[in-house]
């Protein structure tokens, strides 16, 4: 862990409790899930949609920066936040 912490830029005596810290603290706002493997309980991680984690925390991120937020994905044509189309009924076509 201390070569991963190390890359993401962590140094020093603390560095990977602070590198663990933050990995814990990501996966607990929903950006990220880790499982445990053979080298320890970060060994493998799934990166979650940014847009939906940030929808779970809307309440905290606040009005205006929300609305940035919203402004921003339709700049760029985002859509991850939309309500899925209606699935298509071909059972009878």
């Amino acid at each position: 862990m201390a070569e991963v912490a190390a890359d993401a830029g962590f140094t020093g005596q603390k560095a990977v409790n602070t590198f663990t810290t933050r990995l814990g603290i990501l996966e607990r706002l929903g950006f990220v899930k880790f499982a445990a493997g053979s080298k320890g309980k970060f060994h493998y991680a799934v990166i979650l949609n940014p847009y939906l984690a940030l929808e779970q925390q809307k309440k905290k991120i606040g009005t205006a920066n929300w609305n940035t937020l919203a402004e921003r994905m339709v700049e760029i044509g985002a859509t991850d936040l939309d309500a899925p189309d209606e699935p298509a009924n071909n059972l009878n076509a």
